[in-house]
């Protein structure tokens, strides 16, 4: 679970209980999305967090446009394609 000032939780229990992940970014996180490969999440100001299974760190970019991103799915190969309130970017 993310949101606002890069608030991040995970549940290892089925969200009866949650831990903070330091996401060490104050943008807001807009959409998370769990890959076969680990996290994929996007937020405000051009943050892009990803994040491999097993729990390795998180690995915090921001693009040079600083675009808000506002949403992002994986592409067959594995790829995040991002979108934002313009449409659809290329990639991280």
């Amino acid at each position: 679970m993310g949101g606002l000032l890069g608030s991040l939780f995970q549940s290892s229990d089925g969200g009866t209980t949650w831990s903070p992940l330091k996401a060490e970014t104050k943008n807001s996180i807009t959409e998370l999305v769990a890959t076969g490969k680990g996290l994929v999440a996007v937020g405000l100001d051009g943050l892009v967090l990803t994040q491999r299974a097993g729990g390795a760190p998180l690995e915090v970019s921001q693009r040079p446009d600083r675009a808000a991103l506002t949403a992002t799915v994986i592409d067959a190969g594995g790829k995040p394609i991002l979108f934002s309130n313009d449409g659809v970017l290329a990639g991280p």
